[in-house]
């Protein structure tokens, strides 16, 4: 045992050891799934603009509101491609170096309290505010932007520290600053906190106030040229190369300008709101009474593994390293008021890019996305807060322990989800490429609403031209998928009838159709396939409740959008989607294609295949295919057989069945073949009229 807490101990004395085990923490956060994510929201956009030639594309979609942002796409793209798995640890990776810069700055600032430092990386790295680490192509900007800051500040301390690196360490840190303002926008009010930490840095006890400003001027000056181009290109070059569009524009702030007073107190009430917000309710939503389920595996496991993660951290945190200065005696006070003192400034200048858009930090799916910049001010305010409140070693790290295990749970939990919905999602389109193989230009798919989370409308359209339009290069999207729940009765649809224009833009890009060329489509993975809507599924249980609607845009004319089968058949690509299992769904979707087309003989075929493998429909409308290929095969004992099973499956597919064997019995061809059969069913399934019961 002693030789083991030697080893332990020689360990984490290395200079290297805190950030690996910072590593460490990370991937036992955020990638425990990482061979089962996928892409999410606006990763789509990257994923689309990449299938056509060059950076031309992107810049175009890019240019009216981050148009320098494409450069961080040129650098990634060709080296990752599109693999799901390289891209989130790419953007864990940059997000570990935007902490180990943080705590690179402030082990400058603070050299003698590494510790309370050490505690502020770990608690940034696993803010439990901001929840989607995992949309890894979209944010992998924000990083590199958050990476080139944090490096940016620890490069301007160090210089001051050490004078004889400056000439190198300065230049290098304006560059980053230019680069990550000049990319996006979400942390230039933290640039503002330069000239703060510069004070904390060079003040002396005997020196005239005056003296250390002027110093602290003359350390920042060369900072003031990245934020004077930047506020250049954002308010000058913008507005005049793009009058007409407005993005991300300073409401707020117009708003004081023109009403001084009441501008001011919403300015005032979003910063104190989204404090409050950021600092104490991002690590209390982590245990909300609704999340504690002790019968999912899932959160007991994810409580397990955030107390495992939670003593790594306290270990890497707490251990001493090689060169570390001891702290001297009565630097506590000072330390404290330093940390609320930076840790306040931090949060109030974080939020002003947010604040004056008024926009507020939301804690969903998407809005939290606003905590990032603010984040960094919570932590060191947290720390700072703990500080005053306790001097005991064990309490504090008690304290930090729980906040990491419940903030490391949360994190593994809403990973899980990503997981679970990216199946969903490749599911989704894996059955829409076996039952439409080929769009035609101008169609839609028209869904009731969107089947799966961590993802948008047009998200799901660029992930549709991703499949079936490639190598296009005009900015008028091919096809399109458009979720009629949202936009029914807009200018997109304006309604569901024939022969209405349907118009979707975005940015540079737009589509433009007709409802004629509506393919509805609706899916539900908890209750069976995806299924086009085809006249012959209109009396079946629905898959979704908002399916009623679509029915006015279905007919011969809409199944028409879909292309026979061929040699250009959209195939998923690997790259992204990796291999996907034939189950049932694929014999379902092949046979509902071949039924589409009268070829009976493969539908046939597909039945049995399905059957040889042990597989069968969990929902009793996908025997239909089957059941009208046996009828015209003269299949007749199958066609029955298939019918009760899908009456038995199912609750309310009678209707269905009684329209299915009255077609049949209109059909004189094969009502001759069937007489028998077609009268036994009707009768089994109580479908004969009145006047047909009472002659």
């Amino acid at each position: 045992m002693n030789k083991l807490r030697t080893l332990l101990s020689a360990i984490s004395r290395h200079t290297w050891f805190y950030p690996l085990a910072l590593l460490t923490v990370m991937l036992l956060t955020y990638q425990l799934f990482i061979a089962q994510l996928g892409f999410y929201w606006d990763d789509w956009q990257v994923v689309f603009l990449a299938g056509q030639d060059g950076m031309q594309p992107f810049w175009r979609y890019f240019a009216y509101d981050r148009p320098f942002s494409i450069w961080t796409y040129a650098v990634t793209l060709p080296l990752f491609g599109l693999r799901p798995a390289l891209w989130q640890l790419f953007t864990l990776l940059t997000r570990w170096l935007s902490v180990l810069g943080f705590v690179w700055t402030l082990n400058g600032i603070w050299s003698t309290r590494r510790r309370e430092v050490r505690w502020m990386g770990v608690l940034l790295a696993v803010y439990p505010g901001f929840s989607q680490q995992w949309v890894s192509v979209a944010y992998s900007q924000h990083f590199i932007t958050y990476a080139l800051f944090t490096l940016s500040l620890a490069l301007m301390v160090w210089a001051v520290r050490q004078p004889r690196r400056a000439a190198v360490y300065l230049p290098v840190a304006v560059l980053f600053s230019t680069l990550q303002l000049l990319t996006m926008e979400y942390f230039v009010g933290l640039e503002l906190l330069r000239p703060l930490l510069l004070w904390l840095l060079l003040r002396r006890e005997q020196e005239a106030p005056g003296k250390t400003l002027l110093r602290v001027l003359r350390w920042w000056s060369p900072f003031l040229l990245p934020l004077l181009i930047f506020f250049l290109y954002r308010f000058v070059l913008t507005d005049r190369l793009f009058p007409l569009i407005e993005v991300n524009d300073p409401v707020l702030l117009q708003r004081i300008a023109n009403s001084p007073k009441s501008g001011t107190l919403d300015l005032l009430e979003l910063a104190l709101r989204d404090s409050l917000n950021v600092s104490v309710f991002g690590w209390l939503q982590t245990v909300l009474p609704e999340t504690i389920d002790l019968s999912a595996a899932t959160t007991v496991v994810s409580w397990c593994l955030g107390g495992l993660v939670a003593l790594l951290a306290l270990w890497a945190a707490s251990a001493p390293q090689t060169g570390e200065d001891p702290s001297p005696p009565n630097t506590g006070d000072r330390f404290t008021r330093q940390a609320l003192l930076l840790g306040s400034a931090a949060l109030l200048l974080g939020g002003l890019p947010v604040w004056s858009t008024d926009r507020a930090v939301v804690f969903n799916n998407w809005a939290d996305r606003f905590s990032l910049a603010l984040m960094f001010g919570a932590v060191i305010l947290l720390v700072g807060m703990v500080e005053w409140f306790s001097q005991k070693e064990r309490a504090k790290a008690a304290l930090y322990g729980i906040l990491i295990t419940f903030a490391v749970a949360s994190h593994i939990r809403t990973a899980d989800q990503y997981r679970r919905h990216w199946e969903i999602a490749t599911s989704y389109y894996q059955q829409l490429v076996w039952r439409v193989p080929g769009l035609r230009q101008g169609a839609f798919i028209l869904a009731p609403e969107l089947s799966f989370s961590y993802a948008s409308d047009y998200a799901i359209g660029f992930a549709i031209n991703h499949i079936y339009s490639e190598n296009y290069q005009t900015e008028r999207t091919p096809v399109w998928w458009i979720s009629g729940g949202r936009y029914a009765g807009s200018t997109v649809l304006p309604d569901y009838r024939e022969g209405l224009p349907v118009k979707y833009t975005l940015r540079n890009l737009d589509f433009e159709s007709s409802t004629s060329q509506a393919l509805p489509v609706t899916f539900n993975h908890a209750r069976g396939c995806l299924r086009v809507m085809d006249p012959i599924y209109q009396l079946v249980p629905r898959l979704s409740d908002f399916d009623d609607d679509l029915w006015g845009l279905t007919g011969a004319n809409h199944m028409d959008q879909i292309l026979p089968p061929g040699e250009q058949d959209a195939v998923l690509p690997r790259e992204i989607y990796g291999k996907q299992p034939i189950d049932w769904c694929y014999y379902f979707e092949k046979a509902d294609l071949a039924r589409q087309f009268g070829q009976w003989e493969e539908v046939a075929a597909l039945g049995s295949e399905a059957a040889e493998n042990g597989y069968a429909p969990a929902n009793g409308a996908e025997w239909l295919p089957f059941i009208i290929a046996d009828a015209h095969l003269g299949s007749w004992d199958s066609a029955v057989t298939r019918s009760h099973a899908a009456d038995q499956l199912t609750k309310g597919m009678r209707p269905a069945l009684c329209a299915l064997w009255n077609d049949f019995s209109d059909d004189g061809e094969i009502a001759r073949s069937g007489e028998p059969f077609i009268r036994q069913a009707l009768d089994e399934f109580s479908c004969f009229t009145v006047d047909e019961t009472n002659p």
